[in-house]
């Protein structure tokens, strides 16, 4: 489980796990349809739950996204003037929500009390104004062209599936790309967007909110969640969720320590970003972790392995497989190296250069009476024991 909502296949799990959710709510309306009034109230009080919710943890565009919903919504609602050349024009209706969803597919989270907020309000009614521009401009090019049959022929192509089918482009990139759960609530509220103007939603529109909101609910929490338990770096759950861990032991387990051998002094030769570069190596070879280990990054250049009801004789083979495969893995620098102390000076190499990492390693048993801390302690001294033997090895 703790994978299903991380990885590459994060944002296709949350559009699957929707549309789950989506075809059950279909199929049993026949229970809930005497709730329909409630889920027109219940829309409001989860926008306002939604909105500061998902502020407080900094996912500002989930906030966003329900506003905009709210907008649209009261925006076909309400009687006004102001609003009849809106109400009048599906067209522009259509439009103009794809044209501020694909904006916001490619917005930052920012604070929801900030100057930020004022021009993301000013960016979504340019996009309104964009699109009733450019249906304006189909119009007048297919009334002055008259004579050019296959505009009167296309002139739905221009004025709907063409753009439509351009901001599904410019959401479904970012979709592929970042591993985000906004990303893929944006594009499912798009297609129910889109399907209920067209009048081919199957549920109602209010039912439909509902579900939405509670998408994204979900969705920002599991993104805080993550957020707060995993490393955003190397993507191993984080010290946080170590200690976490800790608390579900049994009596017996080992713990393993770990640590990068002269990190630091690899961080100062060939910079910041290839330092990363080197985390995220050692991260993704101990991900591969057998026998039952759990890797987290305990910070820095250290990482810990938790071995459930294993002693530490038991994990030394497992362990000994791991430092063997990132010593093993030549790792290609293209990036140039530094000259002097402060790094200002950056001096081209004309070839790439291969490298190789490694890691000590000390693991420990629990005895009778230890707490998860001094567990940990005892590893800690045998890490230092390794790097006294030489480092690059496993000292238990």
């Amino acid at each position: 489980m703790n994978h299903f909502f991380t990885g590459t296949k994060a944002n296709l799990s949350s559009c699957l796990l929707f549309t789950f959710v989506f075809f059950s709510a279909y199929y049993s309306q026949a229970f809930w349809l005497p709730l329909q009034a409630f889920f027109t109230h219940s829309f409001y009080l989860l926008t306002a739950i939604l909105v500061v919710f998902a502020a407080q943890f900094s996912q500002s565009r989930f906030s966003i996204l329900a506003l905009l919903l709210l907008v649209l919504l009261l925006s076909n609602q309400l009687s006004s003037p102001l609003l009849s050349a809106w109400q009048a024009n599906g067209e522009w209706q259509i439009l103009a929500s794809v044209t501020m969803f694909a904006y916001l597919a490619w917005c930052k989270d920012r604070g929801l009390c900030s100057i930020h907020f004022f021009f993301r309000l000013i960016s979504l009614a340019v996009c309104v104004l964009l699109a009733f521009a450019y249906l304006m401009l189909i119009n007048t090019l297919i009334n002055q062209y008259e004579q050019v049959s296959w505009l009167i022929q296309y002139q739905q192509w221009l004025n709907i599936y063409a753009p439509i089918s351009i901001a599904f482009v410019v959401m479904l990139i970012p979709c592929l790309q970042k591993k985000h759960l906004f990303q893929p609530a944006l594009l499912v509220t798009a297609v129910l967007t889109v399907l209920f103007y067209f009048d081919a939603l199957w549920l109602s529109w209010s039912a439909t909110l509902v579900l939405l909101l509670l998408y994204f609910l979900l969705s920002v929490i599991i993104s805080s969640y993550f957020l707060a338990y995993r490393d955003e770096l190397t993507g191993l759950p984080s010290r946080r969720a170590l200690y976490q861990t800790s608390l579900s032991l049994g009596r017996k387990y080992s713990v393993a320590m770990m640590d990068i051998d002269h990190f630091k002094k690899f961080n100062d030769t060939y910079g910041h970003d290839i330092g990363d570069q080197v985390l995220k190596l050692v991260a993704s070879q101990l991900a591969k972790v057998k026998s039952g280990g759990r890797v987290f990054r305990y910070g820095g250049e250290e990482f810990t392995v938790i071995f459930p009801r294993k002693q530490a004789e038991q994990t030394l083979q497992e362990l000994e497989t791991l430092r063997q495969a990132i010593a093993d893995y030549q790792m290609v620098i293209r990036q140039p190296v530094r000259v002097g102390k402060d790094g200002r000076k950056m001096k081209k190499s004309a070839n790439t250069k291969s490298v190789s990492v490694t890691i000590s390693i000390g693991v420990a048993t629990r005895l009778p009476k230890q707490n998860f801390e001094q567990v940990m302690k005892a590893a800690d001294k045998k890490l230092y024991q390794a790097k006294r033997n030489g480092r690059n090895n496993v000292t238990s």
